[in-house]
């Protein structure tokens, strides 16, 4: 049994290919906002990076399988109702500013939901995404499934970090209550142009 080699050339190839698909991508922006609403970017770092990596990795071991058994067009409609809740949810909800918050000794958890949002949604918006799909053409083509992740995983790092240090220097510009209506209306665009199948 031969142990498992690195293609360097699969490496660069996946990396530089999730770079140029996620930058400015409705992942991406998704990233932003939740950085720039929920002011804790470590966390939506985690949040993000592990739900990118998270689809990648389903998109290598079983994408090809799930491709024939669930309609990307399908995919695209839950993910796109589920951006619009969330959205709605976003637009809806009153939360108070951090500052507020601590200021009247609250505990804030808002912070704390920011990787439990930055995960799903993330995760979401890469179910069938091009990414994804990307993904396993990569894995089919070089035949070396680690080598491709080794290559996502590098640059899905990039794209979550781009965003998340573009929604914190925001923050510092915008107020937590207008972040907040932004995102939610921005959310809400990505779920209304998933559902039509605009992307």
């Amino acid at each position: 049994m031969q142990p498992i080699g690195i293609d360097l050339i699969a490496v660069s190839s996946a990396f530089f290919l999730i770079i140029l698909a996620e930058m400015g991508d409705k992942t991406q922006l998704t990233t932003v906002m939740l950085a720039a609403r929920y002011r804790a970017p470590g966390r939506i770092f985690l949040g993000s990076f592990l739900g990118e990596i998270s689809v990648s990795l389903v998109g290598i071991v079983i994408g090809t399988a799930a491709s024939s058994l669930i309609p990307i067009a399908l995919i695209g409609k839950i993910s796109g109702g589920i951006f619009i809740l969330f959205g709605l949810f976003s637009l809806l909800s009153r939360e108070e500013d951090d500052e507020e918050a601590e200021s009247k000794g609250k505990e804030v958890s808002a912070s704390k939901m920011g990787v439990i949002a930055a995960f799903s949604l993330v995760a979401v918006a890469e179910l069938g995404d091009k990414t994804q799909l990307a993904v396993i053409a990569l894995v089919v083509e070089y035949r070396s499934p680690v080598s491709v992740a080794l290559g996502a995983i590098g640059g899905f790092a990039v794209t979550s970090l781009t965003g998340v240090v573009l929604g914190k220097s925001l923050s510092h510009f915008v107020s937590t209550r207008l972040v907040q209506k932004i995102a939610a209306i921005a959310f809400i665009a990505i779920g209304v142009i998933l559902l039509l199948g605009l992307i």
